[in-house]
């Protein structure tokens, strides 16, 4: 609803921003949240942590997120072969690829590749340190 009043700020303070290759302290301040993935409650390791940022920094996000983004598909940094993190790919164009390469192995070609999943990435985080950190966001969100 206030978008019109404020847009002209947001897009001057991004673009300074930008200009200068800073982005402001205040922004990276997020609220770390604890959410429970399973299984024990008293278990530390069956949390996984959540990020609560301003509006403004996932605005400031989504602006720079997005230019990089044009920037990768003009000059081809990003391969074709590709499915991560890219529009329009996903698992099933992924899969695609690899009943390409089954035909390509049954000629006697060479395939090979690189497979990630970061879905456990957060079971490397110190729960302790999580939990510890989470905590003194909360108390200070809070004033003390």
């Amino acid at each position: 609803m206030c978008k019109d009043h404020i847009v002209l700020a947001i897009t001057a303070l991004i673009n300074s921003c930008i200009g200068q290759g800073i982005f402001p302290d205040k922004l990276k301040i997020a609220s770390v949240i604890p959410l429970h993935k399973g299984g024990d409650i008293n278990d530390p390791h069956n949390y996984r942590p959540i990020s609560i940022l301003t509006t403004l920094s996932k605005v400031f996000e989504k602006h720079i997120a997005d230019q990089m983004y044009s920037y990768f598909l003009k000059t081809d940094v990003i391969h074709t072969s590709q499915s991560g993190f890219r529009r329009k790919h996903s698992c099933q164009t992924a899969l695609l690829k690899l009943i390409k390469w089954m035909n390509d192995i049954d000629s006697g070609k060479l395939i090979g590749s690189v497979f990630l999943d970061l879905r456990k990435a957060f079971d490397l985080v110190d729960h302790e340190i999580l939990l510890k950190v989470s905590l003194y966001n909360q108390l200070r969100h809070i004033g003390y």
